[in-house]
């Protein structure tokens, strides 16, 4: 922002007008709720739908989502951080899900958890099974 166009101008503002990284549903949905209707998708549509058709998603047109899970989130010993047993283990089967029926490779894949010890069990189980992420993160969270 250092460009002579943003030095003293306190009223510009900025708006995105193109998603090069998101599937038009969502663009539409984001498009409508907050960009007045001025977001357009620019995506590579080979891209944004190559995992249409996985055999875990509830519509196999739309590459998106949730997996509810009830669990327990629990602590070892004295530590602070969390995990969720049942979390950790569905993660795993969709990473090896993807892996197997996508071909995914690990470095086209990502996993982001929030605590510490989810994050090691995870990675644990994954080694168990033969599976490797290129990225395992932590979202910064307190503890």
């Amino acid at each position: 922002m250092s460009l002579p166009v943003y030095r003293g101008n306190r009223n510009l503002c900025l708006e995105l007008t193109r998603n090069y990284r998101s599937h038009p549903y969502l663009v539409e949905f984001a498009s409508r709720m907050f960009y007045h209707n001025k977001l357009s998708c620019a995506a590579d549509r080979n891209v944004v739908d190559s995992l249409c058709g996985w055999s875990k998603l509830p519509n196999p047109e739309f590459p998106f989502a949730f997996f509810g899970v009830e669990g327990q989130d629990m602590r070892e010993g004295d530590s602070p951080s969390f995990f969720n047993p049942y979390e950790i283990i569905l993660v795993a089967d969709l990473v090896e899900s993807l892996q197997r029926e996508k071909k995914l490779k690990p470095n086209e894949l990502a996993v982001i958890s929030p605590f510490f010890k989810h994050n090691i069990k995870l990675r644990s189980l994954l080694r168990q099974r033969n599976l490797r992420l290129e990225y395992t993160s932590l979202l910064k969270v307190c503890e």
